[in-house]
């Protein structure tokens, strides 16, 4: 779908020398999905795999890393590491998670682009984009709310009703400093929702991904070289990872 729709070359990398009956269920499988009149290019290459990954995709100048992923993954696999995980926790360059590829693709309605507490505009631009791009999608910008600051403060999850009065105003005010950020934009023909969420980093934006049926979450990789905090918890890019509700884009 992504190929078709921005009509880009593809690389298919398999790190390892294939069996020839491996190589005849390769070409088979890509001409039953009509790969024998598109542009692509097979590379298969002995190494470490994350090496080799990013290796192949420097040399072909590729755009965009696409990688199978596990929803959850078992607490030994999240401490030391999957290959998809591997991949985005130290990305070369953008890469997007799927973690239930499908075949015809499952169009792409329901897109969430968190907003940094800094510099917003990078978010805000890259969701515009991607809404623009995609026909007939919600574009929902969720802010991780200032008391996300402080892990003690709320619990994993918590709905707005949980708040009082003075929390709520500052709540407001998150929601209409977003509002006001969007107000720069061209978002004609667009459906836009913004919401607030809470809990600790990335919590809140996993349990409203599920809860929505998100599609897609988009983050910037510039957000994942700074995803710590001060508490030594995961970053929210890290617990996104580590709990993939739906598919998953690291951009430049």
């Amino acid at each position: 779908m992504l190929a078709g729709k921005f009509e880009a070359n593809v690389v298919f990398i398999h790190v390892g020398v294939p069996l020839p009956e491996q190589m005849k269920i390769f070409a088979n499988l890509l001409e039953k999905h009509g790969y024998r009149n598109q542009g692509y290019k097979m590379v298969f290459r002995e190494g470490d795999v994350q090496s080799v990954i990013w290796d192949v995709c420097n040399e072909e100048h590729v755009d965009l890393l696409v990688s199978g992923a596990l929803r959850k993954e078992s607490p030994e696999r999240q401490y030391f590491g999957s290959i998809a995980r591997g991949l985005a926790g130290n990305p070369k360059g953008p890469i997007m998670l799927i973690p239930e590829p499908a075949v015809p693709a499952k169009p792409i309605k329901k897109i969430i682009a968190p907003i940094p507490a800094n510099n917003p505009a990078q978010m805000i631009e890259a969701g515009l984009y991607l809404a623009k791009q995609t026909e007939n999608a919600t574009l929902y910008f969720v802010k991780e709310s200032i008391f996300n600051a402080d892990p003690l403060a709320v619990p994993d999850y918590t709905e707005v009703e949980g708040f009082n009065d003075a929390s709520l105003m500052i709540v407001d005010l998150e929601y209409a400093q977003i509002h006001e950020a969007l107000r720069l934009y061209d978002k004609a023909g667009l459906d836009i929702k913004v919401k607030v969420v809470f809990g600790l980093p990335g919590t809140g934006i996993v349990a409203f991904a599920k809860n929505i049926g998100a599609d897609l979450i988009i983050n910037a990789l510039t957000d994942l070289k700074n995803n710590n905090n001060d508490f030594g918890y995961p970053g929210d890019i890290e617990v996104i990872l580590m709990n993939l509700p739906c598919n998953f884009l690291l951009f430049n």
